[in-house]
C-alpha cells in the first residue's frame, strides 16, 4: 500500500493532530485540550482504493457511473492501471464510483481523495470533473454533492480531496471520480476514503479532537456563556476568556499573539448582546475561531432544525443545521441565523444578526450550546488585523421554542422587519413577458413585473415594474472559433478590453477591476452555453468600494450607474417600483483572493478550510452591494426585490422587500416539492414580505393535477405560485395560451386565497395546535378583527383525522370558515375536528 500524505495533512488541517502540553502559571486558561492523535489509526474505508485488483475489464469494488470507465493498463500514477473516461461530445456522463457502508456511530472527519490527469478537457473547473461524494446519514437524510474540482485543459496527475465533518452518524458514503459536462479524456487513480478512529475519552468539538469532560458541566443561563478562542491554522488548544463583562474588557493572549475585546450588554431580562473584537498582534495572515459557549446538560431536550422540525438530543451526538461552504474550521456554516434548544420548562436561543460565517450547534458530548465564528485576519484589510462579531443570547418561551426565537430575531432587527416596507399589494411574479400580452391577465393575480419593458401599462394596471440587474457577473459571448477553455476565454476577454467599440467593453473593464481571482491569481470564469449567452461568465466582486483606475468603473459602480439611467428613463411612463437583483446567492461561495478587494470590504474575511489562508467570501461583497441598493431605494420610497434567495445565506434576505426563486418540482416525471427545511427557511426569513416562486419545468408534463398540488403547497406557506420558462429563458409559460388557459381555473381558485392570507402577514407563533404531529399549522394575521387566518397541511401519505386547538382567547371568537369550500366549524364546543386527505392543505379564516 502507498501512504497518502495529503490525507494526513488534511486531518492535521482540521485540528486533529495538534500538540497538547502543560500550562504555564499565569497563562491563559485552556478550556479544551486538543489531543495528540498521531498514534491513532486513520482507517481506509474503500475497497481496492489504488485500483490494483482487476476482474476482467473492471476494477474490483468499483462500478461505472453513467457510461462507465475503461481500464487503462498503459497509464497509472502507481501500480499498473488507472480508470480512463473519455467524452467526445455531449451525452452520457462517465465515471467510476464505489458505495461504502460506514459502521461506526462515532462522529469523526472523513477525508475522500483521488488523483486525476487530463488531456484536452474542455471548459473551466467545476464539479462535473471532480472527486465527488454523496453521503447518507443513519437517519436517512442525505448530504449530496460534496465535490472538489480538478483543473481542466491538459495536466499531469493532480490531487483533490473533500473533507466532511459529519453532524450525525453516517450510514453510507459513495465516492465518484466524475466526468460529465466536458469533453476530453481523464484518468483516475489512487483513491482514498479515510476516517479518523476517535480514541476512548475523546470527541470532536467543532471539527477538532478534544478530551471529553470528566463530569457534566453545570447548567448556566444562556446569558452567562463563556468566550473561547482558537488559532485554527496552528491547531492550538481552545483558550477561555471567561464570561464577558458589562464593561468592555481587553484580554491579551500571548500564546496566540492576539487580543480580544469583549463586552456584554443586557437588552432585557431575557436577552444579552455579546460583542467581540479580535486583534492580531503578529502582523501575519491568521485563521482564528471565536466561540460563545453555554454549558447546558440538555440530553432529552429538543434541537430545532427549523421552526417546525426538531430532533431529540441524544448522548454523544452533535446537532447543527448547516450547509457546506468550503471555508472555516469545518467547511460548513449554519443555514439559519439563529438556533434553539428547548426542554419542558426552558429554552435557550443564540442569534446572529450580522452577515458572518458562523455555526450554531449543540454538542451532546461536551454538553454545550455554542456559536462559532470563522475569521480571517490580515493587514491587507480596511481594518488591518481586526475583525468584530456579535451575537445575542436569550431565554425564549419553551412552548414556542424556535418560533419564539424567530420572533425575537425580527424584534432585534427593526430596520429590516418593518411593516411599512412590506408591499400592500401582493401577488404573482412575471418574468420579462409583458403582462399586457396575456389574455385576461387579471385572472392570474400579477403584482410584480421583472423588467422595464412595459412600464406605462404596468403602472396603469397596478403592477410593480422593476429594472433588472445581475450584480456579480459578466457574461461574455464568444464566437464559435474561440476555444472553450480558460485560455480561450482570456484571449477573447483581452480582445474586448482592447476595443472600445466591442459589445461589453465597459463590463469587461469593470471585470478587470472587480473580477474574482483564485489562489493562483487566475480569474474565476466558467465556460457556459445558455440560451442567453454562448461563451463565458466571469464572477465579480460587486462591492462598489473596489478600487478604480481613474478611467473605468468597477462592477458595483457600473451597476449603479446603469440602474440610475434606467430609473430616470422610466419616469416618463410613471416610474419604476424599484430594482430587481437576479441570482443573488449565485457565485456566493467563491473565494476572492484579491487583496485590493479585501481593503474595500466592510465585512470580515474568513479562511479556506484546507489551506487556512484568509479569503473574502464573495457573498459578503454581494451583501454590501445589496445593502447599498436597499438604502438607496428606501430613501426614495422604492422597493428592492431579488431572485434566488435565501438558500444558504439567510441574512442576505434582510435588506429585501420582496423575494423569490426559480424552481422545478418535476423530477424524473414525479412531483418532487422541496423539503420542509427549504420552504421554512424562506418563510421564516421573508416574515411578512411576499415570497414568490417561478416554476421552470416541462409544462406539458406538469399538468393541472400537479399545478394544483403546487398551488396547495404554496397556499400552506402563504407563497405565490408563479411560472416562467423550462430553460429560464425561452418559450415562457405565459407566452403560451395553451398552458395558462389550461390552468386558469386553478389560478382563479387559489390565488385570491393566497393573496388574502399573505397580505395579512405570516406570523411564526401559530397560537394553534393539532393533536397529530403529521398535521402542521401556520398563522397569518394579528387579530380576528383585522383578519386572522390559519393554514393546515397533512404531511402524511394517508388520510388523517385531527383535532385543532386554538389559543383560548382566539377560540372565543366563534368559528373557523374554510376559504376554499365555505364550510364552517364552531369553536364554542371545544377543539374542531378535521379530516384531511394525504398532503391536503386547507385555509381558514377566524370569524366571530
Amino acid at each position: 500500500m502507498h501512504a497518502n500524505p495529503s490525507v494526513v495533512g488534511t486531518l492535521l488541517a482540521v485540528g486533529l493532530f495538534a500538540a497538547g502540553g502543560g500550562q504555564a502559571p499565569g497563562a491563559t486558561p485552556v478550556a479544551k485540550r486538543v489531543l495528540r492523535a498521531q498514534s491513532q489509526p486513520v482507517r481506509e474505508l474503500a475497497r481496492n482504493p489504488e485500483l490494483t485488483e482487476q476482474r476482467g475489464d473492471t476494477f474490483v469494488g468499483w462500478n461505472g457511473y453513467g457510461k462507465g470507465y475503461e481500464v487503462d493498463g498503459r497509464t497509472a500514477r502507481t501500480g499498473r492501471a488507472s480508470a480512463r473516461c473519455s467524452r467526445r461530445s455531449s451525452g452520457r456522463a462517465a465515471g467510476i464510483g464505489q458505495s461504502i457502508r460506514i459502521s461506526t456511530q462515532k462522529l469523526a472527519p472523513i477525508v475522500v481523495g483521488a488523483w486525476s490527469k487530463a488531456k484536452d478537457v474542455s471548459g473551466t473547473p467545476d464539479n462535473n470533473y471532480s472527486v465527488y461524494v454523496d453521503l447518507i446519514y443513519e437517519d436517512g437524510t442525505p448530504l449530496w454533492g460534496q465535490a472538489a474540482p480538478f483543473s481542466t485543459g491538459t495536466h499531469d496527475w493532480q490531487y483533490r480531496e473533500v473533507t466532511i465533518v459529519p453532524e450525525k452518524p453516517v450510514r453510507q458514503l459513495t465516492v465518484y471520480g466524475l466526468f460529465r459536462g466536458h469533453t476530453g479524456t481523464v484518468w483516475f487513480d489512487d483513491f482514498s476514503v479515510k476516517q479518523l478512529q476517535v480514541p476512548k475519552g475523546a470527541g470532536l468539538f467543532d471539527g477538532a479532537l478534544v478530551a471529553e469532560p470528566v463530569q457534566p458541566p453545570k447548567s448556566r443561563s444562556p446569558l452567562e456563556g463563556v468566550v473561547l478562542v482558537r488559532d485554527a491554522a496552528a491547531g492550538s488548544d481552545f483558550y477561555s476568556l471567561g464570561s464577558p463583562a458589562a464593561e468592555a474588557r481587553t484580554h491579551r493572549l500571548p500564546e496566540l499573539k492576539l487580543e480580544l475585546i469583549c463586552r456584554r450588554t443586557r437588552i432585557d431580562a431575557d436577552t444579552v448582546r455579546i460583542e467581540l473584537e479580535v486583534i492580531d498582534r503578529s502582523g501575519r495572515d491568521r485563521a482564528i475561531n471565536v466561540y460563545y459557549v453555554v454549558p447546558v446538560p440538555a440530553i432529552g431536550w429538543r434541537w430545532w432544525d427549523n421552526i417546525q422540525q426538531w430532533r431529540s438530543i441524544r448522548p454523544r451526538q452533535q446537532y447543527a443545521n448547516v450547509v457546506r461552504s468550503g471555508v472555516g474550521a469545518t467547511g460548513t456554516q449554519s443555514r439559519y441565523p439563529f438556533a434553539c434548544i428547548s426542554g419542558e420548562r426552558r429554552a435557550h436561543a443564540l442569534l446572529v444578526t450580522e452577515p458572518r460565517v458562523c455555526r450554531l450547534s449543540y454538542d451532546a458530548i461536551q454538553r454545550e450550546f455554542y456559536a462559532t465564528f470563522d475569521l480571517g485576519l490580515s493587514q491587507d484589510t480596511k481594518r488591518p488585523g481586526r475583525a468584530s462579531v456579535s451575537l445575542y443570547a436569550a431565554r425564549v418561551d419553551p412552548q414556542w421554542a424556535m418560533r419564539a426565537a424567530a420572533q425575537l430575531y425580527y424584534r432585534l432587527l427593526p430596520q429590516f422587519f418593518d411593516q411599512r416596507r412590506v408591499p400592500k399589494k401582493q401577488g404573482n411574479w412575471m418574468a420579462f413577458t409583458k403582462i399586457s400580452s396575456v389574455q385576461r391577465p387579471e385572472d392570474f393575480y400579477f403584482a410584480v413585473h421583472e423588467g422595464n419593458n412595459d412600464v406605462r401599462w404596468d403602472n396603469e394596471h397596478g403592477i410593480l415594474p422593476f429594472v433588472y440587474v445581475e450584480p456579480m457577473t459578466y457574461w461574455m459571448r464568444m464566437p464559435p472559433e474561440d476555444e472553450r477553455t480558460y485560455e480561450g476565454a482570456m484571449a477573447r476577454f483581452k480582445k474586448v478590453l482592447a476595443n472600445p467599440k466591442a459589445p461589453g467593453y465597459a463590463s469587461a473593464w469593470a471585470t478587470k477591476l472587480s473580477g474574482l481571482k483564485d489562489a493562483e491569481g487566475r480569474y474565476q470564469v466558467s465556460i457556459r452555453n445558455t440560451p442567453w449567452c454562448d461563451g463565458a461568465v466571469f464572477a465579480n466582486c460587486a462591492d462598489p468600494d473596489v478600487p478604480e483606475d481613474g478611467q473605468h468603473r468597477n462592477k458595483g459602480r457600473l451597476n449603479l450607474q446603469r440602474l440610475r439611467a434606467a430609473l430616470k428613463s422610466a419616469e416618463k411612463d410613471g416610474g419604476l417600483a424599484g430594482i430587481y437583483l437576479d441570482s443573488l446567492e449565485g457565485w456566493g461561495f467563491l473565494q476572492n483572493w484579491r487583496r485590493e478587494h479585501w481593503k474595500a470590504a466592510d465585512l470580515p474575511l474568513t479562511y479556506d478550510t484546507r489551506t487556512k489562508q484568509p479569503v473574502l467570501l464573495n457573498i459578503m461583497s454581494t451583501y454590501e452591494f445589496t445593502l447599498t441598493v436597499a438604502q438607496w431605494m428606501h430613501s426614495e420610497g422604492k422597493l428592492l426585490m431579488a431572485n434566488s434567495v435565501p438558500h444558504r445565506f439567510p441574512w442576505l434576505a434582510n435588506p429585501l422587500d420582496l423575494m423569490g426563486t426559480e424552481t422545478n418540482w418535476l423530477r424524473g416525471g414525479r412531483f418532487s416539492p422541496p423539503s420542509a427545511d427549504y420552504m421554512y427557511l424562506k418563510r421564516t426569513m421573508a416574515w411578512h414580505k411576499p415570497y414568490m416562486f417561478l416554476m421552470n419545468t416541462h409544462y406539458d408534463d406538469f399538468g393541472p393535477e400537479l399545478v394544483e398540488r403546487y398551488m396547495q403547497r404554496c397556499l400552506f406557506y402563504g407563497m405565490f405560485p408563479g411560472f416562467f420558462s423550462e430553460d429560464a429563458s425561452t418559450n415562457p409559460y405565459f407566452g403560451n395560451p395553451k398552458w395558462y388557459n389550461r390552468d386558469r381555473h386553478l389560478f382563479k381558485k387559489y390565488l385570491p386565497v393566497i393573496k388574502r392570507i399573505a397580505e395579512a402577514g405570516w406570523e411564526p407563533i401559530t397560537l394553534a395546535r393539532a393533536d397529530d404531529p403529521a398535521v402542521w399549522i401556520e398563522r397569518f394575521g394579528q387579530s380576528a378583527s383585522s383578519g386572522l387566518f390559519f393554514t393546515v397541511m397533512n404531511t402524511a401519505k394517508e388520510l388523517r383525522r385531527v383535532r385543532l386547538t386554538l389559543d383560548p382567547k382566539l377560540a372565543a371568537a366563534g368559528r373557523l370558515v374554510d376559504l376554499l369550500s365555505g364550510q364552517s366549524f364552531s369553536l364554542q364546543s371545544g377543539p374542531s375536528s378535521l379530516t384531511l386527505q394525504p398532503e391536503e392543505v386547507r385555509a381558514f379564516r377566524l370569524e366571530k
